[in-house]
């Protein structure tokens, strides 16, 4: 996934107003996963927890925000939520309760799937052995009360089409963020272009609007 957000010039936007960007996989992603063999937690703060703790060992470091891509639309707010260090979160794609996305998808009721092996492939980044275990663990992946301790400014990204997660999930991403300074929702609509999952139709439109909104709360707090 890393490789995905540099290729796409998500590091190159953020710097282009100022701000350096640290790309990484945690438990369940990419490299963690594909070669360490970490599965995914539903607790991405402590990932996330071990990422800031590393930035503040810098003496280059000044503030520090998350952000997430597509299922990141559920580990950066949840991360934000039990990790107090953070001055903004970015949710790129919301996803406010994968248990209920999950469960709905294995009973054939769900929205399109990410992948055609998606049921191999949950079992596979989650160390699950079966329907119910995936359940089980997805079912923990909820962002009602991670949602209630965001206190920096949160931004969600999301696409007005989306099939894979409805607009619905993002609304209520925002709605529940009732500590946040500045609780923000941007959907970008079919004469915006990008209405597609996490903007794949018009990712540029997507970064260039993340990476001043983040540059715009910086220079704010």
């Amino acid at each position: 996934m890393k490789e995905f957000l540099f290729l796409i010039g998500v590091p190159q936007q953020y710097a282009r107003r100022g701000i350096s960007t640290l790309l990484l996989d945690h438990p369940g992603v990419g490299e963690a996963l594909r070669l360490k063999d970490l599965k995914l937690s539903p607790e991405t703060e402590e990932p996330a927890s071990a990422a800031v703790d590393y930035l503040e060992s810098r003496e280059d470091v000044k503030k520090i925000g998350v952000a997430g891509i597509s299922l990141g639309g559920y580990y950066a707010p949840r991360a934000a939520g039990f990790e107090s260090r953070l001055s903004c979160v970015v949710a790129w794609g919301a996803i406010n309760d994968y248990g209920k996305i999950t469960k709905d998808r294995l009973e054939g009721s769900g929205t399109n799937l990410s992948v055609s092996h998606w049921e191999e492939h949950m079992r596979w980044v989650l160390g699950a052995s079966s329907r119910e275990e995936i359940i089980d663990i997805t079912g923990k992946m909820s962002l009602n009360e991670a949602l209630i301790n965001i206190r920096c400014p949160i931004l969600v990204v999301h696409g007005e089409s989306d099939r894979q997660i409805p607009l619905r999930l993002a609304e209520k991403t925002i709605e529940g963020a009732i500590n946040s300074p500045r609780a923000e929702l941007k959907v970008f609509r079919a004469e915006d272009g990008g209405v597609e999952h996490c903007q794949v139709d018009n990712c540029k439109l997507a970064i260039e609007y993340m990476s001043d909104w983040v540059a715009e709360v910086f220079k704010e707090n």
